[in-house]
């Protein structure tokens, strides 16, 4: 006996879904307009009496009327699906599934990666190489750079394709090894360019060892931002200089619990023992955060220091096969 009913309730709900767009096509606002100005003590009643108005069953329209719902329903779970799948994989890159699942998508996309970006290279010098330079200052040189997330070597190939910091050391690490040898592939084979297999969430260094560390465009996709933003002024030495980068615009609204607002950028740099702070624009949709750790900075920088390159020449993924993602700790 529910079968029947629950059939002529969906029966009476489809035949009120197609009233109603007839209603719009024969320009019957007079119906609305009507109800609109009704005198009664509540406009509830109002659309209760309008639906009652449009509820007239009409058996001969049952079967046209079930397969428009039919219809409807599976293009509305299509297109849902479709957003859900574009959130889920392109637009957070897979950050709410997993670090698997995010150095998957990586290592899939990896020689596409570049053509994806789109990065006109003399944005890059201008807004990316030059500032970075600047802001490492002569006191830092020659500096030992640690890149995490370092993906294909953006940042290196833009500072050294603008001249600048020809005596860094650079320490690409990047949990994707298919992005760390596209890496390799746009730098070439350097023997200051160490390329590191890790993820972010557990660095493989003692404390206080590089002059400078960056996080670009990364920490949004990252499972725990916190827990890497805590490894990021781990690693680094008294007085030395950090680049972040925080996700704003619209499409930060989308990513929940991974991006910060100025004061919790401030907050949370502050309670890990950073001073100087500082956010600016960066392009599109990005803020550039820079902030020193306090203590005072001995110069030099770290980068010809004999102990630290032989350690990160064991560790490097291309130069030590079977040592790949090793957790070798570094003593500077």
């Amino acid at each position: 006996r529910e079968a029947p009913r629950a059939y002529e309730w969906i029966t009476l709900t489809l035949q009120l879904i197609l009233d109603a767009s007839k209603l719009f096509k024969e320009g019957a606002m007079n119906h609305i307009k009507f109800f609109q100005s009704s005198q009664k003590c509540c406009i509830i009643t109002d659309v209760l009496a309008f639906a009652s108005w449009m509820i007239v069953p009409r058996p001969q329209n049952t079967v046209r009327s079930l397969s428009l719902f039919v219809i409807i329903v599976l293009v509305t779970l299509a297109a849902v699906i479709a957003l859900v799948i574009y959130w889920l994989f392109f637009l957070t890159e897979g950050a709410y599934l997993g670090e698997k699942v995010v150095i998957w998508l990586y290592d899939l996309y990896a020689r596409r990666y570049d053509a994806i970006k789109e990065w006109d290279i003399q944005d890059e010098i201008d807004y990316l190489a030059e500032p970075f330079a600047l802001q490492v200052e002569e006191k830092r040189r020659p500096p030992l750079i640690l890149d995490v997330a370092a993906g294909s070597g953006r940042l290196a190939l833009a500072v050294r394709l603008s001249d600048q910091l020809p005596d860094a050391r650079w320490v690409l690490l990047d949990a994707s090894r298919k992005m760390l040898a596209q890496a390799r592939d746009r730098l070439g084979q350097d023997d200051r360019l160490h390329f590191i297999a890790h993820t972010a969430q557990q660095l493989p260094f003692d404390d206080d060892l590089f002059d400078v560390v960056a996080c670009l465009e990364a920490l949004e996709f990252m499972p725990n931002p916190e827990a890497v933003l805590t490894e990021l002024t781990r690693v680094l030495r008294p007085g030395g200089l950090l680049f972040i980068t925080n996700r704003v615009g619209p499409q930060a609204r989308f990513m929940p619990g991974r991006v910060w607002t100025h004061a919790q950028v401030f907050q949370l740099l502050k309670a890990r023992n950073m001073r100087a702070i500082s956010i600016r624009p960066f392009l599109v949709d990005y803020e550039w955060v820079t902030a020193v750790k306090r203590g005072r900075f001995l110069p030099p920088g770290r980068a010809e220091a004999p102990d630290i390159i032989a350690q990160l020449a064991a560790m490097d993924h291309f130069s030590a096969p079977g040592r790949s993602g090793s957790t070798i700790a570094l003593h500077g």
